[in-house]
């Protein structure tokens, strides 16, 4: 099995975070400037330890300067602490810029990379399992078994993923622990960029290393699970699950196999199929009083994947 890394990386220190913002120069400087409020805190403490042996107008005195002193230092700190939030303000944005100025980019070149923008590849299994929680959070897990057209080879495939607009906003893919694995045991791996990234609507850029030649095939599973995806379902008891296939073939025949896992603690879920009649089995499974999802199936052992698209409504039943 090969795979992508997308092992999250652990936080950085905020010494070395600092760093990755900061020059050494200004780096040098902020070390200079604790040092200064270090040696002017100094005195506050020599004179609290003298405070038992000196006279009450000698104490007022006393008081008033170490209040003195205490205020300029926490002004001080206050006015470096907003220095600091200025700039790394300033630096994220510039970062964010860069960022996003790239996923323009990987969108263009996944665009043009051929001429004619062609599909270049053809679906034989998909299998596609949603597990939706009590919030609305989902857990996607797709497997998917591709192959080239019969003359051209395909490298890119681009792969969207919608959310509700009540779902949590996602600012960065790795936020939902997005995964893509290419299996087997030979050389082939996947690697990926993200091409669009709204708060609720991403694209991700899958390349295929080495490409999938002509009639071969690759098997591709990807992995996500998005916070409160799925969230129209609790807020306004009704959502919509869409999936859409593209294939270079008039004629592709895949095996499929779609699952949804309804928590049952959400209540009580309808499922309704809004595509035209296309065959195939679609099961509902209720399951017994132990089990902790309601569960939906629907298989078709020859779904036409060419320009397919299926939706399902869940609609879930009001609580009096």
């Amino acid at each position: 099995m090969n795979s992508q890394n997308n092992e999250p990386k652990p936080p950085k220190k905020p010494f070395r975070l600092a760093r990755s913002f900061l020059t050494s120069r200004e780096l040098q400087g902020v070390r200079t400037v604790i040092a200064i409020i270090t040696a002017l805190s100094a005195p506050a403490a020599w004179l609290i330890s003298k405070l038992a042996n000196v006279s009450s107008n000698t104490l007022v005195l006393l008081i008033v300067v170490v209040s003195t002193i205490i205020v300029f230092v926490l002004a001080t700190a206050g006015l470096i602490l907003y220095g600091l939030y200025k700039h790394f303000r300033e630096r994220y944005q510039f970062i964010r810029n860069e960022y996003d100025g790239t996923i323009r980019s990987v969108g263009q070149i996944a665009q043009r990379l051929y001429h004619d923008d062609a599909t270049r590849w053809r679906f034989t299994e998909a299998k596609e399992v949603i597990t939706v929680f009590e919030d609305g959070t989902c857990e996607i897990h797709r497997h998917f078994v591709i192959s080239a057209s019969d003359t051209q080879p395909a490298q890119v495939w681009r792969v969207e993923i919608f959310a509700d607009e009540t779902a949590e906003p996602i600012q960065f893919i790795g936020d939902i622990g997005f995964r893509v694995t290419c299996l087997g045991n030979g050389p082939e791996t996947v690697k990926y960029l993200v091409s669009k990234n709204d708060f609720r609507n991403k694209e991700i850029t899958i390349f295929f290393l080495p490409e999938i030649l002509p009639n071969t095939e690759r098997t591709v599973e990807l992995s996500y699970r998005w916070d409160q995806f799925a969230a129209d379902l609790r807020e306004k008891n009704s959502t919509v699950f869409a999936f859409k296939y593209q294939s270079c073939d008039q004629d592709d025949l895949a095996n499929y196999h779609l699952e949804f896992r309804f928590a049952k603690s959400l209540g009580q879920i309808k499922l309704e199929a809004d595509f035209p009649d296309l065959g195939g089995d679609f099961t509902d499974t209720h399951g017994g009083p132990e089990d902790e999802y309601h569960t939906w199936v629907y298989k078709h052992p020859e779904l036409p994947m060419y320009q397919r698209t299926l939706k399902f409504t869940a609609t879930r039943k009001r609580e009096n």
